[in-house]
């Protein structure tokens, strides 16, 4: 006896949203993963570029990523996972500098948000967003559950 793959959703086990926060300032990550982790999210950091660049393979829905990092900056990162075609949802949080502010839409973020982040909005703002989510287990198969996926368009949040 088969299930109908009409009904095969209901009997998926509910996926945690995975975020990567790409933070190079302890304190700030630190608060993040909490908040996050308390929403719901699998949170885990990265405190660099290169950290980033591995933290990857848990494929992210989200990422939050910082405008400079130790080793690069929001637009090198960006680069690489426009690049993959990477499907993850993807911020910025931006400070005082603006000097990448012109290359961003080009790289297609999905937010920008002004430092310092506003827990209230950013939290509004991922609960708005729904990623499409195909994840890989070890033999290969994938584990789909389809959801809309949001248009990539850049908000400024002040």
């Amino acid at each position: 006896m088969g299930y109908a793959m009409s009904n095969l959703d209901e009997y998926l086990p509910p996926l945690a949203r995975r975020i990567l926060v790409v933070q190079p300032d302890g304190p700030h990550r630190k608060a993040l993963l909490g908040a996050l982790t308390l929403w719901g999210f699998e949170a885990f950091a990265a405190d660099g570029l290169g950290d980033a660049n591995g933290q990857l393979i848990h494929q992210p829905d989200f990422i939050l990523v910082d405008h400079q990092l130790p080793d690069g900056t929001c637009v090198d990162f960006l680069r690489r996972l426009r690049r993959r075609d990477d499907p993850a949802i993807v911020a910025v949080m931006l400070g005082a500098d603006e000097r990448w502010l012109p290359e961003l839409p080009a790289l297609r973020p999905d937010a920008v948000f002004r430092k310092p982040v506003n827990t209230i909005w950013l939290h509004a703002w991922l609960q708005d967003r729904k990623p499409a989510v195909v994840r890989w287990n070890r033999t290969g198969m994938a584990n789909r559950r389809t959801l809309a996926v949001a248009a990539p368009t850049i908000e400024r949040v002040q």
